[in-house]
């Protein structure tokens, strides 16, 4: 097996999307003429089943990562509210993009990083690993190829993805960091949402790996849950349901 190259699933053909490919380098502030995607890169493959060109055109006048309703993205497009904001919802219902009830009106917004973002957000929408099974080897390919290459570019501390210590588990003289401590984000928020683990759905739908605690494992909060629920992607759990899912984490050996 080659590392540093995505593999797909038997049958994959590529379809060659310019627009998806353009909405692909906008989402990762890539700049097309010197460093843009190629078409066997993750982050265009798993845009491709699941996004047409009028959805691309929508997210790439969205910007970057910039909270639009379907009211300015009308104005900026010349189009219909109504037809914004289904393109918009597709989006989000797709996976590249939050959606949240702000001041009474649905507001949308890209996710900031592919993982974690994106691609989670696009695999555990388990129609879409149903529909396009090559949505999984995506995510596990950016997993396996970018994920080296970004080795050693962030501090200690504030990578984009990092371990929280089970506060069982911490040692009673070591120093104890707010943001290390799992019932600090747990007690800072009121929504919860739970949801299948997408890193388990990519390896399952890829034939490998058993689906041991695939099931209820990833908690959701905050903007975050509000979003899963609503796209169907989790169910709203209690503040006590999610600390009982950090247990049975611990208990297996997982991680936060």
């Amino acid at each position: 097996m080659e590392i540093t190259k995505m593999y797909f699933p038997e049958g994959y053909e590529c379809q060659y999307k310019e627009k998806v490919m353009e909405f692909a380098n906008m989402l990762g502030r890539k700049n097309p003429k010197k460093s843009g995607y190629a078409w066997d890169d993750p982050e265009y493959v798993i845009l491709e089943p699941g996004v047409d060109d009028d959805m691309a055109e929508v997210g790439i006048a969205m910007g970057y990562y910039t909270k639009r309703t379907a009211a300015e993205i009308a104005e900026i497009l010349g189009k219909s509210e109504e037809y914004c904001h289904e393109q918009m919802m597709k989006l989000a219902q797709y996976g590249t993009t939050f959606v949240n009830v702000i001041d009474g009106v649905d507001t949308f917004w890209h996710a900031e990083s592919w993982i974690p973002g994106i691609m989670e957000m696009i695999v555990n929408n388990l129609d879409n690993v149903e529909k396009y099974p090559v949505v999984a080897y995506a995510m596990e390919a950016y997993g396996r190829v970018r994920g080296p290459a970004s080795s050693g570019m962030f501090p200690p501390g504030i990578g984009l993805m990092r371990v929280i210590p089970i506060e069982s588990a911490i040692d009673g003289s070591s120093k104890k960091v707010s943001y290390e401590e799992v019932s600090k984000y747990l007690n800072e928020n009121t929504i919860f949402s739970c949801s299948p683990c997408s890193c388990r759905t990519d390896r399952e739908a890829m034939g490998e790996g058993c689906g041991h605690l695939k099931e209820d494992m990833c908690i959701q909060m905050g903007h975050a849950a509000e979003y899963y629920i609503r796209t169907g992607r989790a169910r709203e759990i209690t503040r006590e349901e999610a600390f009982d899912i950090i247990k049975r984490a611990e208990e297996n050996g997982l991680m936060h």
